[in-house]
């Protein structure tokens, strides 16, 4: 073994002990322990988390936390809507146009990397709405969260049947809804569904407003900023309703046409019965697997603020108002939960 890979506690004795080996004296006695070469002790060295990689991921847990990933998936959707809106509202102008812009937007929506980066964003959300369904202490929640909770939890019980007609029948049978399939559909074949998606786009914009307003506040630019965003959320909502009102409209007067019905309203364009039957049987399932889980996730929250006023869990209200839960026996003697 070459001299320069031994410690010198090895090499001190000048060939006295074994290599690798080196003398311990205690008293009058002397050991010997093996002495371990230091290539060998680089290597399990460098194959043990350095303090550098150790950092990094501490600061990346700090980070990283729900409220920002929260915030981060909300800004992906808040966009999205924001571009649906502005769409809608471009029937104001033309129904070619609404439909020119909407091709446009496709080639953007079907990407699978956008694909990928909009409903992992909506899965993220609405797993993130369920948890602070179950885990949030409302005692001191501001009305405005409550509403926007509840507001995010009914959207995709709305948006679900949307996304099966348009994405998910593409996807698998082939079928394609613009504007005027979606339209004529929405306004002729099924009313009701015509006003949910209104009331969706409503739902949705409220939604996110509340949560840009919560994350701007704080901010000094937000006062200045403020009576223009007001404006946009006021107008963009309502030029996209009237827009989307005008395209029907236009829609009904191109239904009369016979090349417009031909070419546009085909099985290949809205689906076939039986298509659309499996697509609805789907939207049930998940109506029914979404309304469970919510009520199994209240059913756990009721069982949790049972266990924790057993273990003797009270209530604190301080002079501001801000209430605190603090724990007894389960939570260690007084550590404060929520606020």
């Amino acid at each position: 073994m070459p001299q320069a890979e031994l410690c010198r506690a090895c090499v001190g004795g000048a060939g006295r002990r074994r290599p690798g080996r080196a003398g311990i004296r205690i008293g009058f006695f002397e050991t010997a322990v093996p002495c371990y070469p230091h290539s060998a002790m680089d290597a399990v060295a460098r194959s043990r988390p350095t303090w550098t990689s150790l950092r990094a991921w501490r600061v990346l847990r700090r980070r990283v936390t729900l409220r920002r990933v929260r915030l981060a998936t909300g800004l992906v959707l808040f966009s999205y809507v924001t571009i649906h809106l502005g769409n809608h509202a471009l029937g104001n102008a033309s129904f070619d146009t609404m439909e020119d812009v909407l091709d446009f937007l496709s080639y953007i929506w079907l990407d699978r990397t956008v694909t990928v980066v909009l409903y992992g964003s909506l899965l993220t959300h609405l797993g993130l709405g369920l948890w602070a369904l179950y885990s949030r202490r409302w005692h001191s929640v501001r009305p405005p969260e409550v509403v926007q909770l509840v507001l995010g939890l009914t959207i995709p019980a709305i948006l679900f049947q949307h996304i099966e007609v348009t994405r998910l029948s593409h996807e698998i049978y082939g079928t394609w809804r613009g504007y005027g399939q979606e339209l004529y559909a929405l306004w002729f074949l099924s009313p009701i569904k015509g006003k949910l998606q209104l009331t969706l786009l409503i739902i949705a914009w409220v939604h996110g407003c509340i949560g840009l307003h919560y994350w701007l506040r704080l901010r000094p630019v937000y006062e200045r900023l403020r009576p223009i965003l007001f404006s946009i959320a006021v107008l963009l909502p309502a030029l996209a309703m009237l827009g989307y009102l005008q395209g029907s409209r236009m829609v009904a007067e191109l239904s009369r046409q016979p090349d417009f019905r031909a070419y546009r309203l085909t099985e290949n364009d809205l689906g076939t019965a039986a298509q659309n039957a499996a697509l609805w049987r789907a939207n049930l399932f998940f109506l029914g697997g979404y309304g469970g889980a919510i009520a199994l996730i209240l059913v756990a929250r009721g069982l949790r603020v049972l266990l924790e006023r057993r273990a003797g869990m009270v209530r604190l209200v301080r002079s501001d108002g801000v209430t605190m839960v603090v724990g007894g026996r389960a939570a260690g003697g007084g550590a404060p939960r929520g606020g």
